[in-house]
């Protein structure tokens, strides 16, 4: 990175967060929705949306959590005119092959996905338990609580450790902006894409807040899964554990119970129902549950996951699903299970993978 690239992040970053996050001074609840809300619409203008969707993975060890899936829309809130929250977020590219930390000072740093990323009590970054120099106080009239960003490209997950102590796996293409150190009075991440997230006890008093670009989920002391893809349309959220508050894009309110599910086209309420929440928590032990999803999802899914190109015939599209799918193998493998009990046949070329019709003899 040159050093004058370098330094405008950092001076992006500072005035950034510091407008963010002085909620105690004069900053309205709505003014700082406002600003969440332009992140999400900008946090990358350049980065290749994929052609493909897809559901998305939890576990046996999440079986008693609480589940949130969301399929956001791509369209933009025309609210802040900030040239600093603007440019802070188009900096923020996407890496098509590893995942990218950046922290406050606008610094880089590629990580590996098996690796171990923790942040302490006092705000010190580890990465496989080695201390990193990042800025952990701050200087006069800066951000007292820096922010950083993971990056996430598809292909890869990693797990990461808030200073609280709650626990994130993050999936692929996702970017996820969160403080060094958490305030006393609230903790609040910003999330692009999807997380699984385990929300510390020990903090139980203190709300804990997830920011998408359409939802404000609030949550205390319980386990949740959000998934908020720009290039998505619709929305759900799922509940498997616990109690929710739900706030739409109308600033309407709705309440969640176990096992209910509440649906959203661009970020407006349509309808809730009940499900077996377990069905949508498997993504976290690599295993994709079907309900009579149309192929055409199950494939777009696929894609995300493994960060491949797939290619279908039409035709094909709205062929049902049923059964369960086991990501943790290679993704020939999934196609070829897929082909077995769908009438398609597979074909890979050149690392793209196509999906035929199969043709009757």
């Amino acid at each position: 990175m040159m050093k004058e690239e370098k330094g405008n992040i950092e001076q992006m970053s500072e005035r950034l967060f510091h407008y963010l996050r002085k909620r105690e001074s004069s900053a309205s609840q709505e003014a700082e929705d406002e600003v969440w809300s332009k992140i999400s619409e900008q946090i990358d203008k350049k980065k290749h949306i994929p052609v493909y969707r897809w559901l998305i993975p939890v576990t046996a060890v999440a079986a008693a959590s609480l589940l949130f899936v969301f399929w956001l829309n791509n369209q933009a809130y025309d609210t802040i005119h900030s040239a600093d929250v603007q440019e802070f977020v188009s900096a923020a590219n996407t890496p098509e092959k590893h995942i990218e930390l950046i922290t406050a000072t606008g610094t880089k740093i590629k990580v590996d996905e098996k690796a171990t990323v923790a942040y302490a009590q006092d705000g010190s970054l580890l990465i496989d338990e080695k201390k990193i120099a990042t800025r952990q106080s701050a200087g006069e009239g800066e951000e007292e609580h820096p922010m950083n960003q993971i990056i996430v490209p598809m292909g890869k997950h990693i797990k990461l450790q808030l200073s609280d102590g709650s626990q994130l796996d993050i999936n692929s293409g996702t970017k996820v902006v969160y403080p060094q150190k958490f305030k006393k009075e609230y903790r609040e991440i910003f999330v692009e894409g999807e997380i699984f997230i385990d929300v510390t006890h020990k903090e139980s008093n203190i709300p804990f807040i997830v920011k998408t670009s359409l939802f404000t989920v609030n949550v205390l002391g319980t386990a949740f899964n959000v998934k908020a893809y720009k290039e998505d349309t619709k929305a759900e959220v799922v509940l498997v554990r616990g109690k929710v508050e739900v706030k739409d894009k109308k600033e309407q309110n709705y309440t969640l119970m176990p096992n209910e599910l509440i649906a959203l086209n661009e970020g407006t309420y349509t309808d809730k129902k009940k499900v077996n929440a377990l069905d949508y928590i498997s993504w976290i032990d690599g295993i994709l549950t079907l309900n009579n999803q149309a192929l055409s999802i199950v494939l777009e899914q696929l894609h995300r996951y493994y960060g491949k190109e797939i290619i279908y015939d039409t035709g094909i599209e709205t062929m049902p699903m049923h059964g369960k799918l086991d990501l943790n193998e290679g993704l020939q493998k999934v196609l070829s299970t897929i082909a077995i009990t769908a009438p398609v046949t597979i074909e890979e070329k050149n690392n793209i993978y196509y999906v035929h019709m199969r043709k009757e003899n």
